[in-house]
């Protein structure tokens, strides 16, 4: 399986998005395998891809050969539009990721899915966490996923904050996951969209 992460916008935290997400996976994964003492089989990861923001054709060739695109949007109304309304075959086949998500905001999951019409199974959000966005500036995403998620659920400890995005982050994942059964399963082609 193949998943590709494209953003219409520089800066808007495609790469961080995706690390965070494949971390996730990864110990997802390595759970499901100790849970089952290896013995059923070891689910085999997805590849992630980080187009960026890139628009040139050798990444919309990647796009269109992956199995799944999360397309990574910012929460405002310009980039929303952008997304959901003037770029129509790009909504039908793929997965949002909201980055830097308020709950709070206007433009939060619950108005997005009704707004746009996007079924709630196909958006997942990365709420803001400010000592998340300096591990993304400082090149230290792994190590702060690694060491929060240790405080959470090995320690019973971390801010709420932190608590938080682990849980939509988990959600988001799960998401994906069921996605890619059904893609697996031949029931919904996500990907080939751009």
């Amino acid at each position: 399986m193949r998943i590709a992460f494209w953003g219409e916008e520089t800066g808007s935290g495609t790469t961080s998005n995706m690390l965070v997400i494949s971390e996730v996976f990864a110990w997802k994964a390595k759970q499901r395998a100790h849970r089952s003492n290896n013995s059923i089989r070891v689910e085999q990861m997805p590849e992630f891809i980080d187009c960026g923001s890139r628009t040139d054709e050798g990444t919309r060739q990647l796009l269109r050969e992956a199995d799944l695109v999360i397309v990574n949007a910012r929460q405002s109304k310009h980039m929303l539009d952008r997304f959901f309304l003037d770029l129509p075959g790009v909504s039908q086949n793929s997965f949002f990721l909201i980055g830097s998500y308020f709950h709070g905001d206007i433009y939060n999951r619950a108005n997005i899915e009704r707004i746009y019409r996007i079924p709630q199974e196909r958006i997942g959000v990365i709420p803001y966490n400010s000592e998340f966005r300096y591990a993304c500036e400082s090149g230290k995403q792994r190590e702060f996923m690694r060491v929060e998620r240790r405080k959470i659920y090995k320690e019973f400890r971390g801010s709420e904050q932190t608590r938080e995005l682990f849980k939509e982050v988990r959600r988001t994942v799960g998401a994906l996951q069921k996605i890619l059964i059904q893609i697996e399963e031949g029931e919904k082609n996500y990907g080939n969209c751009i």
